[in-house]
């Protein structure tokens, strides 16, 4: 039996369904809360089967440089919280997921980016992130689900509470698209990812046979459509500013002169403008109430308010402006709040959206502080790493400083499993192969 090949297209398929919410609880709270309940995600299961797969092949665990060291404080320091963990069952469980991320990020490293063929890699990533683009215009044109429950397709309707909607300048009330994901800004963020894979592919692939070039475009026009319906603001202005970063060093000949193939880069780089600007164009004249709707942000806006009331609260874990060393526990943020502010309805009960503020709050300074050490040593992994392909060194530097923006006013790269799943792909991607063989 062809081990090697079985897990090649084990990986595939993982790329694939990643984004499926297809999942077997163990416990759930009552009333339902996400971050109190425990589940084992099908895509669990195709990341054990392939870290399993990997260590009867040959694969070793190790922690071959200071990235993968930095790394073992971040697991210690959260292993640390859970003995002042709030609800200590929670904190286990998160503990756990945190450890499985960690060790998947050594697989990554070490193991499937050697194995892997990486133009087929990014191919199957696509290919997941399109099907979940194409469900989400059909959610916005019917306004509601689909109705694809084995994939864990969310019920979805504008009257339902906690269903993440906005109202248009017109007045109409319409539903923020989602796909199979929790919500629609975890959404936004696989498929920005897509589409930064989607250009790295067209660079290096792209024909110039006419038929071809419409065949690109229009798979990068469902995922941009699909990335705008979400109407997902601060990853949609990353993903801009990512965009100008890599577009800026691309064609400014003090950076890129001397960059292999710089010509070819820069007029594929011009289809791409052309393609993502007369998309843009089209969607704002076709969405013009629900762009400016969104592009309008007040600070009473709910979203606004909450985001300060939740940092406010990250911050109270230490008693006021106390420093809080060791945190509520990993993944004990939520049990916290419900003690300190028992008043609240159960609907407000949720992380705080901000992933450092979370990750204090959780596993105190020492967590966060292992946490921004760990990113930094990443983006220095990422500058060295890519250092042979300078377009790619500015393109995943580009996307993992989007993320890491993304992450400032967001918590689903810390407690959300597709989230989860993206954070640690993109994390060792930036970091690169680990400079010893496994």
């Amino acid at each position: 039996m062809n081990w090697s090949r079985i897990e090649r297209w084990i990986w595939y398929a993982f790329l694939v369904i990643a984004p499926w919410q297809t999942r077997m609880f163990f416990w759930q709270s009552r009333p339902f809360s996400e971050w109190l309940s425990g589940a084992l995600w099908l895509s669990d299961v195709c990341i054990i089967g392939l870290m399993v797969l990997a260590l009867t092949r040959g694969w070793r665990p190790k922690i071959a440089d200071d990235t993968d060291r930095i790394l073992v404080l971040v697991v210690a320091a959260a292993a640390l919280s859970v003995v002042t963990a709030v609800d200590r069952v929670v904190s286990i469980m998160a503990l756990a997921r945190l450890a499985e991320f960690g060790v998947f990020f050594l697989y990554l490293r070490q193991w499937a980016f050697r194995h892997a063929d990486a133009d087929a890699s990014v191919t199957a990533f696509i290919t997941g992130a399109l099907l979940q683009a194409g469900l989400g215009i059909a959610q916005y044109a019917l306004q509601h689900d689909v109705g694809i429950r084995f994939m864990g397709e969310t019920l979805l309707r504008t009257d339902l509470h906690g269903v993440a909607v906005f109202f248009d300048a017109t007045g109409a009330k319409l539903l923020r698209v989602y796909g199979t994901f929790p919500h629609p800004n975890v959404l936004a963020a696989w498929l920005f990812a897509a589409l930064a894979g989607l250009v790295w592919l067209f660079i290096r692939h792209g024909s110039g046979d006419n038929r071809h070039q419409l065949v690109w475009a229009a798979g990068g026009v469902i995922l941009l459509w699909g990335l705008y319906l979400t109407f997902a603001r601060t990853v949609i202005a990353a993903g801009a500013l990512a965009s100008v970063v890599v577009g800026c060093s691309a064609f400014r000949d003090r950076i890129s002169r001397s960059w292999p193939n710089i010509r070819a880069i820069r007029q594929r780089l011009v289809l791409v403008g052309i393609v993502v600007l007369l998309a843009s164009v089209v969607f704002l004249v076709a969405f013009w109430p629900s762009v400016w709707a969104r592009a309008v942000i007040h600070s009473s806006d709910e979203a606004v308010q909450l985001r300060l009331d939740y940092a406010r609260d990250a911050l109270s874990t230490g008693r006021g402006w106390n420093l809080n060393w060791t945190g509520v526990g990993i993944g004990g943020f939520v049990p916290w709040l419900m003690r300190h502010d028992p008043a609240l309805p159960s609907y407000l009960y949720q992380p705080a959206h901000s992933l450092p503020l979370l990750a204090y709050a959780e596993t105190g300074i020492l967590g966060v502080a292992a946490l921004v050490a760990f990113l930094a040593f990443i983006s220095f992994r990422a500058w060295r790493a890519h250092a042979a392909q300078p377009l790619l060194r500015v393109g995943v530097l580009a996307l993992f400083g989007a993320l890491v923006f993304i992450s400032l006013t967001d918590h689903f790269f810390w407690t959300l499993q597709q989230g989860r799943i993206l954070w640690w792909l993109v994390l060792a991607l930036s970091a690169g192969i680990d400079s010893e063989k496994s």
